[in-house]
């Protein structure tokens, strides 16, 4: 769940705009809103300011961003990791 809400907030903080990233994702712009309320909610600080034409990361937002795009980054990598291992692994069980 937090990789997708990090996708989410990236997606968002890039468009600078929800309905833009929601389009992007393939999902509702009320999902994505709501996802990203959500994720507010449970850091307790707000990542966003939103206007009439959209969104801009808060100073708070900008840290996280670099962040989840680390970290995110990292994720793609033990994926990969864990693919290739598992094939491998797979191959070899193989009799």
């Amino acid at each position: 769940m937090l990789k997708r809400q990090l996708e989410q907030f990236v997606c968002v903080a890039k468009n600078r705009n929800i309905s833009k990233a929601a389009k992007e994702l393939y999902m509702a712009q009320q999902t994505l809103s709501q996802s990203i309320n959500a994720l507010e909610a449970e850091i307790e600080v707000p990542l966003f300011h939103r206007t009439r034409h959209g969104v801009t990361l808060t100073d708070f937002g900008r840290k996280c961003l670099l962040r989840a795009e680390l970290l995110l980054n990292q994720i793609e990598q033990f994926e990969d990791f864990v693919h290739d291992e598992a094939e491998k692994y797979l191959q070899n069980s193989v009799i």
